[in-house]
């Protein structure tokens, strides 16, 4: 049996007992303490030894080192209150707990968000998957049931699942799992047409409850009227850039084409938002699907907005006035109030004029946000009922200075608003770079990491997944008044602009 002296031993290597291994060791120590039928028999037979001591130096995060873990657990073979059969049972319950940690951590990697499927047309070409910023091949040996012992023969052996930590929901709905059941379970989870990547985030509540509504996705079926309201919101967003494509030939209109997911579940949101006692609404977006917002989300009138896009205004009385002002029509805003749904709350949604270019909007999102909520009382429950949303463009949330520098006054007192919902439209190219010349990290939306906000990588051609994220990202601004990232991966199918 492991005696005190390893353990602390162990407790000054950072792979081990420093990492997630050791969490759940001693949690599994906190549960046998208070009822020792709660565990595993094998966990039972170790710890009723009384060698076993909680390490003082015990971390929150890590990924852990099987070798370590496993040269740990073999000494508790000698032991004389635990058999080799409890030791063998104790080893494959711990490296089951690090392959689904795994999948936790780095399932995003993997995960099916991008539809033009390029890892899979660049997968035998380094230096294209250098240049797309693919992950290394030996990271996702991580998520790899080899790598931590298990065979073919064990994917159809069955695993005690229910005295595991982690706050997981798939290991919770039954006491047993086959292992290849266990692994298509968390494969769906985070490897699906959603990415999730929370694994940074210093707060165990909300990483069980992001845990918690991802991993209950894969068991809940959309039905047949949230299909319906799914394919006609999309069904809008795609007929309003046709017909503007058509009536418009000639003009620049920065078309959703290829991210056309992105209005209904920008809908979907606020759904969500208002269930969770949303009033108000401010957005701040660029160019591209800023007309089709204005139609389709906030409701500004089509003609108001086709006469603003010829450069006129609409018949006041008997004149037209003209409207150009110098202006061009994917700069202008409008702020309008409508009932909402069968709720009857009346809400407001402001799209903010944005007479720069690209992220230079966002403070002013933040401030006007900040206002409402002052005038409302400045209270938390007032944060709630005003909700910011700022829409990023792929290259500009990782290339400009401004997004980090608002980012990063999430929390103080004197800026907070209670979190913002932030969405990137990823089209994958921004104007007409490779990501190996844009930016350093594997992901565009990777500044969130530094404040600790979840990040969300979506598919976008997927309208079940971005129907949820979206609603799963409103809630958890709701919930938590902080920042979160929904990362809504699609492609260009024009050029920059339609004229290119």
């Amino acid at each position: 049996m492991l005696g005190s002296t390893q353990m602390r031993a162990f407790a000054h290597k950072d792979n081990f007992m420093s990492g997630s291994n050791a969490n759940y060791i001693d949690y599994m120590y906190s549960q046998w303490e208070r009822d020792p039928s709660s565990v595993h028999a094998s966990w039972n037979a170790y710890f009723s030894g009384g060698s076993f001591e909680s390490p003082p130096t015990l971390g929150q995060n890590g990924v852990g080192d099987v070798s370590s873990i496993l040269a740990a657990l073999q000494g508790m073979q000698g032991g004389s209150a635990g058999s080799a059969d409890a030791a063998r049972a104790a080893d494959e319950q711990v490296r089951l707990q690090m392959l689904l940690r795994a999948f936790m951590t780095h399932g995003h990697l993997v995960a099916d968000i991008d539809p033009l499927q390029l890892k899979e047309h660049y997968k035998d070409s380094p230096s294209l998957a250098k240049k797309f910023r693919f992950p290394d091949e030996k990271l996702l040996s991580l998520l790899d049931p080899a790598y931590y012992g298990f065979n073919e023969q064990d994917m159809e052996r069955e695993f005690s699942t229910m005295s595991m930590a982690g706050g997981s929901t798939i290991v919770h709905r039954k006491p047993k799992w086959k292992l290849r059941e266990l692994i298509h379970a968390y494969r769906e989870a985070y490897c699906s047409k959603i990415g999730v990547q929370f694994m940074h985030i210093q707060d165990r509540e909300k990483c069980d409850w992001i845990r918690e509504k991802f991993e209950q996705i894969q068991f809940r079926e959309p039905s047949e009227k949230e299909r319906l309201h799914m394919y006609t919101r999309l069904n809008w967003s795609h007929a309003w850039g046709a017909f503007m494509a058509s009536k418009f030939n000639t003009m620049k209109r920065f078309g959703l084409e290829g991210c056309e997911s992105f209005v209904p579940g920008l809908k979907f949101c606020i759904d969500s938002a208002v269930e969770e006692g949303a009033r108000t609404f401010v957005i701040g977006m660029a160019h591209r699907g800023r007309l089709n917002t204005l139609a389709n989300v906030v409701r500004k009138p089509m003609e108001v907005i086709m006469a603003e896009f010829q450069g006129i205004q609409p018949k006041q009385g008997e004149e037209t006035v003209n409207a150009s002002a110098g202006d061009v029509k994917y700069h202008l805003g409008t702020t309008f109030r409508r009932r909402y749904g069968d709720t009857g709350h009346e809400i407001k949604l402001t799209l903010m004029a944005n007479p720069s270019h690209l992220e230079a909007v966002n403070p002013c999102v933040t401030g006007r946000a900040r206002a409402e909520q002052h005038f409302l009382g400045g209270k938390n429950e007032d944060r709630q009922k005003v909700v910011p949303i700022v829409v990023h463009g792929y290259a500009a949330i990782a290339g400009q200075g401004i997004v980090y520098e608002c980012l990063q006054m999430e929390s103080l007192k004197n800026y907070t608003v209670g979190g913002t919902i932030h969405v990137v439209i990823n089209n994958q190219v921004g104007f007409t770079t490779t990501p190996d010349r844009a930016r350093s990290s594997t992901y565009c939306s990777e500044v969130g990491t530094t404040i600790s906000a979840p990040i969300f990588h979506c598919n976008a051609q997927s309208m079940d997944d971005v129907a949820n994220t979206f609603r799963i990202a409103a809630q958890y601004r709701q919930r938590f008044g902080t920042d979160v990232i929904v990362d809504l991966v699609g492609y260009r199918k024009m050029g920059h602009n339609e004229l290119d």
